[in-house]
């Protein structure tokens, strides 16, 4: 095993800074480390980011990927790295041309999959993540202006 290879950085990313999502992501941390250190990973950078966007870290971890720095990366859940699909593909793609192994702790079976199978799992899964947000969004506006009375809905037959 290569320096490099027993190298792996842990990414994770809040949108919120309080204290319940502090804790949530000091736990995401504790078992990140530990997974990490079960595959054998000896040098463990952690890579936070508390910011909506997290653009900055964002970019500092592709940079490191693409520099060929880890052996591979860890995440809880594939919407701690990116809620934009395409955003998120720039990351999947980094990885795969690197051949960084990529593992999330929330898809465990995913590592194991071929290339190609991976590929169409993760598309598929950021899909959904995205349209998950958008809707999400798309109901936050409806209830602000519902709160301040501008939408209404109309009973059907009325």
């Amino acid at each position: 095993m290569s320096n490099i290879s027993k190298k792996a950085v842990i990414y994770t990313r809040s949108a919120r800074h309080d204290a319940n999502a502090d804790a949530k992501m000091e736990r995401q941390i504790d078992e990140l480390i530990k997974a990490a250190t079960a595959d054998g990973y000896t040098d463990i950078t952690v890579m936070e980011t508390r910011t909506p966007s997290g653009k900055p870290q964002y970019d500092q971890l592709i940079k490191e990927i693409e520099a060929g720095n880890y052996g591979a990366i860890y995440v809880y859940d594939l919407t701690r790295i990116a809620r934009d699909a395409s955003k998120a593909r720039r990351l999947l793609n980094t990885v795969d041309k690197t051949g960084t192994e990529l593992r999330i702790a929330t898809l465990p079976g995913l590592s194991e999959a071929t290339e190609p199978a991976r590929s169409i799992m993760l598309d598929m899964l950021l899909m959904l993540s995205e349209r998950d947000v958008l809707d999400g969004s798309k109901r936050t506006r409806q209830g602000i202006a519902a709160k301040r009375g501008g939408y209404r809905v109309e009973k059907a037959g009325a």
